[in-house]
């Protein structure tokens, strides 16, 4: 099973949050690296002396199972 990461950038100047699903860390920081930068590489002006901050954690994990049981819920006190 491949490994799902969420990656949330977060600027809290610009009242900005930005939340990508992606399938690596280094795609994470790639997307984030895209979002702050123009084409030729340099860091976006409103960036510049800013504060911001991503954080890259994984989602689903193979030692938890997540699921919600319908039936028991249904109608019983």
């Amino acid at each position: 099973m491949s490994k799902t990461y969420k990656a949330v950038f977060v600027c809290p100047e610009h009242k900005e949050r930005m939340v990508w699903y992606v399938s690596s860390r280094l795609e994470a920081k790639r997307i984030a690296r895209q979002h702050i930068t123009r084409v030729g590489g340099k860091l976006l002006k409103k960036y510049k002396g800013v504060d911001y901050s991503v954080t890259i954690s994984e989602v689903f994990k193979d030692t938890c199972e997540v699921y919600y049981d319908v039936v028991s819920s249904w109608g019983r006190d």
